[in-house]
């Protein structure tokens, strides 16, 4: 029987406890090996550097692993709060005064050949470099926001541009076509997984008022949380700066809204793309 452990909540990746590798749990695929990794220590612990995962794995209890991600990035290396005991975090009612504070190198130090091997480069070509550029799954999409391209989401396979600064959604194809935030019901972070809900007509692609909801083309869309639609917009918002979410939460590639009909059964993209298909045929003809 597989004896496995996921790398923090959000990982792709697990360890196998029996035969040290680390998979991707998508494909099920062995990625590397623990014990070709280099070992960096702490306090006298030494922990396997792992790229993959991003995590700082226990030489002698692979169960006990830091997660990068979790870290403070404070530029050109990593800080985080370290119990000797734990040999991780401290928990929040301990003694501040049996912590300190460790800092841990980017991984491209940690691990230059790894890092180079992974991204097909020359070693040489990490010099300078951080991190983020090569563990984000998205960096290039990050440059081109922070250059001033936004985000972009799929509602009922129609193309919105995410404008979190005007609090808004534009229409790719018509930038005076626009869904006002104002007109959406915001969601609760602690008991809903949306931050926006509203009715939306897909034949005239407007928001739809409480007392129309019985329109033809009515469905509900759930908008996922703001830091997904746009974490550099939000960390603006906040006053961070432009990468502070990016780690955690890169610029989605192909964000979809999730949308479901009046009584709330789920709709499939493919259905939503064919309602897209049968108005564009409708404009073709003139109708």
């Amino acid at each position: 029987m597989e004896n496995r452990i996921s790398l923090g909540a959000k990982s792709r990746y697990s360890l196998d406890l029996e035969t040290l590798e680390i998979i991707e749990n998508d494909g099920k695929l062995k990625v590397s090996e623990l014990k070709e990794q280099p070992i960096f220590t702490i306090a006298g612990t030494d922990f396997y550097v792992e790229i993959y995962s991003q995590t700082l794995i226990e030489v002698a209890d692979p169960k006990n692993y830091l997660p990068v991600r979790d870290m403070t990035d404070m530029g050109d290396r990593y800080k985080f709060l370290y119990h000797p005991t734990y040999k991780n975090w401290p928990c929040e009612l301990d003694d501040p005064k049996e912590s300190f504070d460790v800092e841990v190198p980017y991984l491209i130090k940690l691990d230059p050949e790894g890092i180079a091997r992974k991204h097909n480069i020359d070693p040489k070509e990490l010099k300078g470099r951080k991190d983020i550029e090569f563990l984000n799954p998205n960096y290039q999409g990050f440059l081109a926001r922070r250059a001033g391209k936004l985000p972009a989401i799929d509602i009922a396979g129609e193309q919105y541009f995410v404008d979190l600064e005007n609090r808004q959604l534009v229409l790719k194809e018509n930038a005076f076509h626009q869904l006002k935030f104002e007109d959406f019901q915001e969601g609760c972070p602690l008991s809903d997984d949306f931050s926006y809900r509203f009715a939306y007509d897909r034949q005239s692609r407007k928001v739809i008022a409480s007392g129309d909801l019985q329109a033809k083309q009515a469905i509900i869309v759930e908008l996922p949380y703001k830091v997904s639609l746009d974490p550099v917009g939000l960390a603006r918002q906040l006053g961070f700066s432009d990468d502070h979410y990016i780690r955690e939460y890169p610029i989605e590639k192909h964000l979809v809204a999730k949308v479901s009909n009046i009584k709330g059964a789920n709709i499939p993209n493919e259905v939503d793309n064919s309602e897209r298909k049968i108005r564009n045929r409708k404009k073709g003809f003139g109708l």
